[in-house]
């Protein structure tokens, strides 16, 4: 039989204070373990302090072209990716009416997100894996970008978004996010058989249906189902709702999923379906799948 072994990953490190610290907690204080760091986010110098003082913490880059995020790279080198005011576009909806569109150059694409993973290197950060903001990593066109900047950064795997068309998370009634959620894996499974010879990446994905809401009854729905072999599921830890929902109007419950982080009775569940934690780091590269990337 083959063990279920789980990720439990958290975006947005470095975005905010309050996200940071959400993150920390639930890394020192409960199960998380691993997040991906925004290059640009506001509170970067202080995601990088705490990432020093989590070395079991498997810390990859949050590539990100959206969200209202100023760039890395000088902004006249990279027009096409930036609003009037100098910053990425506000989501991913804009993002990709204009990648249709051709309005938007994938060499200054490829230019910034070097530049994103140039400043978490120069950090100190060992980067464990990629993923994106909004998940733009999958898109066509993108998925081949990405395995170009991660070979050329010698960076071993990535998240693979890929959330069962069968699953229904949280809340079944969203239609939105499920069609979104839909587009999404499917994206995904195009961008998987690129990448499969070249990166290592999780089994199974979840927490896109229950993005910004992975309460403890999220997990309780979910680990009694979780498929054999190495699954991803993605969460929001925070320090505060009202503080968090002042600058990102996303609704997230991120103070309710620190909690459920941090929880006996989360440990407990994963106890009792014989769930094994492990992180980026511990994937088998298919260049060497006989080994781990990291210890």
């Amino acid at each position: 039989m083959i063990e279920k072994r789980l990720i439990i990953n958290a975006d947005d490190f470095g975005l905010h204070s309050a996200i940071n610290e959400g993150i920390q907690k639930a890394h020192q204080e409960g199960h998380l373990t691993s997040t991906t760091l925004i290059a640009s986010g506001n509170a970067f110098d202080e995601a990088v302090r705490i990432a020093k003082d989590c070395p079991e913490l498997s810390v990859g880059v949050h590539l990100t072209l959206v969200g209202s995020l100023p760039p890395i790279s000088a902004p006249e080198k990279i027009p096409s990716l930036l609003t009037e005011k100098r910053v990425f576009r506000d989501s991913h909806i804009p993002f990709i009416r204009d990648w249709t569109k051709r309005q938007i150059q994938k060499e200054q694409i490829y230019l910034e997100w070097c530049a994103q993973i140039e400043k978490i290197r120069q950090a100190g950060i060992e980067i464990s894996h990629i993923d994106s903001h909004q998940h733009l990593h999958v898109l066509p066109g993108l998925s081949d970008l990405l395995l170009k900047v991660a070979k050329e950064y010698n960076i071993p795997a990535v998240r693979i978004p890929k959330e069962p068309y069968s699953f229904y998370g949280a809340d079944s009634s969203n239609m939105a996010r499920i069609v979104a959620r839909n587009g999404l894996t499917f994206c995904s499974k195009m961008a998987e058989k690129k990448w499969q010879p070249a990166l290592a990446m999780p089994d199974h994905f979840f927490g896109m249906l229950a993005g910004g809401q992975m309460t403890l009854d999220c997990w309780k729905k979910l680990i009694p189902i979780l498929p054999e072999g190495v699954s991803e599921v993605m969460t929001h830890p925070g320090r505060s709702n009202s503080e968090l929902g002042a600058f990102f109007p996303w609704k997230y419950h991120w103070q309710e999923e620190l909690a459920a982080l941090q929880s006996e009775e989360l440990t407990e569940w994963l106890t009792k379906y014989s769930i094994k934690l492990t992180n980026y780091r511990s994937l088998k590269s298919p260049k060497n799948p006989t080994e781990s990337t990291s210890s």
